[in-house]
């Protein structure tokens, strides 16, 4: 027992020092091992010794070129190294997924480190601050064009990292088009660096959607148009060549992917109409939790006008995670019929922009949302009747 928790401690202290990447967790990891020799030998022969037959073969199987940097150790505490990185990694992940999700707090080691950021965090039309985001234009970020992952941004001296679940293209897209004053974006509280990160370059219908109130947004007062798009559970069997099938196959079982769901308002409000829109993609992608991709937007006096000259009032991207009981209530209801849905365990904003054209929604659609066979078919059907 003592010598498991001094496994499990060891592990625990590594993991939280930061939110890992591959690379630099092997890195740390042979320094410890060939500098503070007497501890990391313990821990070593600890994990040797918990190996089982099946860990050794998977090891072998899946990580043999991990082993090469390990190659001063010996066989079988080769295999032990290599099981502590990947538990570490684990770990890692488990302890900071949820603090990214924290809203912004002078405790948080980017405000620690850089205590100036605070005055940058988005103020609402109410005045109120939102600690979610942050003013785009105080940060040097610069995403390359086409590449989805590039995460990297600096203020000062720092480098700091956009959400791990915003793909770049969309504030790439945005900032070419918009430039920056209007948008705000949201960054990882928890990562700050010295130096600037590396980075490898690397359905069906439940309810279709009504094509037809697209047009020219002519809705009455309280009405509701919604859309359900799930992505069938097939075998291989299933499949017979038909590259669609493939697409769908993957998306459920590689990506996790299960549904897409849209819910579209219109109100009245102090007189005006308020028109407003919400979509989100549910995935399982983490054991046990549930993640919503959510895009949000709205519009003030939009009443019958044409589809290409609606500007929202805002378009902002959104993660909601559900987690314990949460994820199956969430997968059980639906946004579509328009009514309540579970709230999520706890969510972030990732991105806001004010004062865009409701035809963007396409084009930050498909770049954010993981599906392309839901996404491809909501465009399809959703926006017949409008040039796009």
């Amino acid at each position: 027992m003592e010598e498991l928790q001094c496994y499990e401690s060891f592990i625990k202290k590594i993991a939280h020092i930061k939110e890992w990447d591959k690379q630099e967790l092997l890195t740390f990891l042979l320094k410890e091992f060939t500098t503070e020799s007497e501890n990391t030998n313990k821990v070593i022969g600890i994990r040797a010794r918990l190996l089982t037959t099946e860990e050794r073969g998977y090891i072998l199987k899946t990580y043999p070129h991990i082993k090469v940097p390990f190659s001063f150790l010996e066989e079988e505490n080769q295999l032990a190294a290599i099981a502590i990185y990947l538990e570490i990694l684990h770990e890692s992940d488990k302890y900071f997924f949820p603090l990214s999700f924290e809203e912004y707090n002078k405790t948080q080691p980017i405000f620690q480190a850089e205590p100036e950021l605070l005055d940058y965090i988005r103020t609402s039309q109410t005045g109120k601050l939102d600690h979610e985001l942050l003013q785009l234009k105080a940060i040097e970020y610069k995403p390359i064009p086409n590449y989805p992952n590039y995460r990297t941004c600096k203020f000062n001296n720092s480098f700091l990292q956009t959400s791990r679940y915003l793909d770049s293209r969309i504030p790439r897209y945005l900032i070419d088009k918009y430039g920056v004053e209007k948008i705000h974006i949201r960054l990882e509280p928890y990562y700050i660096s010295d130096c600037g990160a590396k980075f490898d370059l690397t359905e069906e219908f439940l309810q279709p959607p009504n094509p037809k109130w697209l047009k020219d947004l002519k809705m009455h007062h309280n009405q509701k148009e919604g859309c359900q798009i799930f992505i069938p559970e097939l075998t291989i069997s299933d499949l017979q060549g038909d590259s669609n099938k493939i697409k769908q196959f993957n998306e459920y079982h590689k990506l996790k992917l299960r549904k897409l769901e849209t819910i579209a308002i219109m109100r009245n409000e102090n007189g005006k109409k308020h028109f407003s829109m919400s979509l989100e993609e549910l995935s399982e992608e983490k054991d046990e939790i549930l993640i919503g991709r959510m895009i949000h937007l709205d519009a003030l006096d939009s009443y019958d006008t044409p589809f290409n000259e609606i500007k929202l009032n805002h378009l902002d991207l959104t993660i909601n995670v559900y987690t314990d009981t949460k994820k199956d209530e969430r997968l059980d209801c639906s946004l579509s019929e328009g009514g309540v849905v579970t709230s999520a365990s706890y969510r972030t904003h990732l991105i806001r922009i004010d004062d865009i054209m409701f035809s963007e929604l396409i084009h930050i659609a498909s770049l954010f949302f993981k599906s392309e066979t839901m996404v491809d078919e909501w465009i399809s059907t959703q926006f017949k009747l409008v040039k796009t």
